[in-house]
């Protein structure tokens, strides 16, 4: 559509909320750090290669920005510029992301999620005072508890150290108990799983000398020359379909996705391919992150991403990723 039409807003600005939904997919919550209106990380945790090899995550931001871009030529819409400012902030552009911000907030001034996302952009700037008036704006102006504006006034003043900070904290999980936002809230609070947290362990090795870093050559060594795979750039994807893993390296890193996707794969912590969803929480304690089909554990440093369907919940593929 954009492609016929290259001036129809319209087409550019879904295409650009699409991307800017990948990026927000692909980021985990200690990326965020604060919750965006609008959209929710709720999607697998590790996005199929486009076009072979591309990473959805930095990708994906910089073409929802570059749609954004060229909307704002056209026609000044306050979504696209807070949406705009979220994606300026996340770069470190910090004084543009708050003038954009603040230019949406004054063309929408009752419009609660563009408050909410001002008050993002503040935050992220380390104006936490000031994020924290927004935000109670933003909350002021819906007529129910908004999970995002609550998430984020919860933080806020567990950042600063107020007196109802706890209190902020109960309330949100009252609204969310399940997913990674609520798991940062509960950090927040100062609890923690008691079951076998995955942050405590080193990276698993998939099978004896392949892991996370590991090297392309000693990679073949272990497994034997692919005959499937595709270069793009500096990512390399060999895919064994013998064994059921795919892996993607990096020039300098060594292997930084290794994705199984049958039984003899082998298995991450005592799962494997074939096993039934309800294990893992028993094993591995809750998740970061909680969706329809989909579980994540993100450590900071790398992370597990589980995909099932199926009635009974079958464990269809588990990804093991390292962080940028």
């Amino acid at each position: 559509m954009v492609t016929g039409f290259p001036n129809l807003v319209a087409a550019r600005s879904a295409r650009g909320a699409s991307y800017h939904r990948l990026w927000l997919n692909s980021a985990p919550v200690q990326v965020q750090r604060f919750r965006a209106a609008d959209y929710t990380y709720a999607a697998r945790f590790v996005l199929r290669l486009a076009e072979g090899v591309e990473r959805g995550d930095a990708i994906a931001r910089h073409r929802a920005r570059r749609d954004y871009i060229e909307i704002l030529r056209r026609e000044e819409i306050a979504g696209t510029l807070a949406n705009l400012a979220l994606l300026e902030s996340y770069g470190r552009r910090h004084r543009r992301a708050q003038r954009q911000a603040e230019r949406a907030a004054s063309i929408s001034p009752a419009d609660a999620a563009i408050q909410n996302n001002r008050g993002v952009v503040l935050a992220l700037s380390g104006q936490l005072e000031a994020a924290l008036s927004v935000f109670d704006c933003a909350a002021s102006l819906v007529l129910d508890r908004d999970p995002a504006t609550a998430f984020n006034r919860a933080k806020v003043a567990a950042l600063l150290g107020t007196a109802d900070r706890v209190a902020r904290l109960e309330s949100y999980l009252e609204l969310d108990a399940s997913s990674g936002w609520s798991c940062e809230a509960r950090r927040l609070l100062g609890e923690s799983p008691t079951r076998e947290s995955l942050t405590r362990v080193p990276a698993p090795e998939v099978r004896p000398g392949i892991a996370l870093g590991t090297g392309l050559e000693q990679t073949i060594a272990r497994l034997g020359p692919s005959r499937d795979q595709v270069q793009r750039h500096d990512l390399l994807v060999l895919q064994y379909l013998q064994h059921g893993l795919r892996l993607v390296f990096e020039r300098h890193r060594g292997a930084i996705l290794i994705e199984l996707f049958a039984a003899q794969a082998g298995e991450l912590h005592g799962v494997r391919v074939g096993d039934r969803v309800t294990a893992i929480g028993d094993r591995w304690g809750p998740p970061s992150e909680r969706g329809s089909e989909h579980v994540v554990y993100w450590t900071g440093r790398w992370g597990i991403g589980v995909e099932y369907g199926g009635r009974d919940g079958t464990i269809e593929a588990l990804s093991l990723e390292s962080a940028g």
